[in-house]
């Protein structure tokens, strides 16, 4: 990606790269954590008989939920890769 954005490959420590792998870890943890209260929620949402739009919403608001995990994810990647250029 960097490349792609006309920046040059930065040499990341070891303490970077554990503490990437962590966070990635941790976010796949935290999707996993949410699909599986989603699964549950649209379930229930099913066998309570609510209609389409409202099993629609749910799966929005996982959507969002994924999505916003996924954006701060990758502002701490960003943050802990900016450390190698002395930002």
């Amino acid at each position: 990606r960097m490349a792609q954005r006309g920046e040059g490959m930065v040499r990341l420590s070891d303490d970077q790269k554990k503490r990437l792998a962590a966070l990635a870890a941790k976010t796949q943890a935290k999707i996993a954590e949410i699909e599986i209260l989603h699964a549950k929620t649209l379930a229930a949402a099913q066998a309570a008989g609510e209609d389409a739009e409202a099993i629609a919403k749910h799966q929005d608001e996982t959507k969002r939920a994924i999505q916003k995990l996924k954006d701060a994810a990758e502002a701490e990647r960003e943050k802990i890769r900016a450390e190698s250029k002395g930002v």
